[in-house]
């Protein structure tokens, strides 16, 4: 059983507890059963270049890749491919990728902002923590089922596509474990750590 799977099956394990008003606590996962391989990819730092700042800023003079995370299945291949950001020289293709880590790493911090706009509703933490853990399995078994498939891509601008959706993946799903981790401690935990800036998807490294 892959990770993503064993986090439903526990996930469903704990609702059942609950139906059944069965007193079972129901952990957050660890962030020990990541796969060691997400975790690499989830900590790689960011080059800060001249696109990634433009693109930050939102002055960019050609479209962005769209990697496809935002929404199931969480990634766009083979569909990507066929993206005329993918197929320029070799100075175009280190472009798009700079700017698509920009892009990403944009929409990273406003799913985080919004994923604490919603647990700031009164009453909503529970709820929006639950929905937290589902979108998480989801990811998780998404990404792994996605991991190995390196090996068919044969063209720079396939692998590079590819590396992308597997390292913004994996930022991602780090993001969540972590940020469940704070929640598990409580709402004020949780609203401390994202005031100061202290959640995983808030430090991505850049340099």
């Amino acid at each position: 059983m892959n990770s993503g799977r064993a986090l439903r099956h526990s996930q469903n394990q704990c609702a059942y507890a609950k139906q059944k008003g069965i007193n079972s606590p129901c952990p957050y996962p660890n962030l020990l059963t990541l796969p060691s391989s997400l975790v690499l990819y989830a900590n790689r730092p960011l080059r800060e270049t001249d696109h990634f700042s433009q693109a930050s800023r939102g002055c960019v003079g050609h479209d962005i890749l769209d990697l496809g995370l935002a929404m199931p299945p969480y990634h766009r291949l083979p569909h990507i491919l066929d993206c005329p950001s993918l197929h320029g020289d070799d100075a175009g293709l280190l472009n798009t990728f700079h700017t698509a880590n920009s892009n990403q790493l944009r929409q990273l911090r406003e799913m985080g902002c919004q994923r604490y706009m919603e647990a700031s509703r009164p009453g909503a933490f529970e709820d929006s923590t639950r929905r937290l853990q589902e979108e998480l399995a989801a990811r998780l078994t998404q990404w792994e089922e996605l991991s190995g498939n390196e090996e068919s891509l044969d063209q720079r601008a396939a692998a590079m596509a590819y590396d992308l959706c597997m390292e913004w993946g994996a930022k991602i799903v780090f993001g969540l474990y972590d940020e469940l981790q704070s929640r598990s401690q409580g709402w004020v935990t949780y609203k401390a750590l994202y005031a100061a800036e202290g959640l995983a998807w808030q430090n991505i490294k850049l340099y």
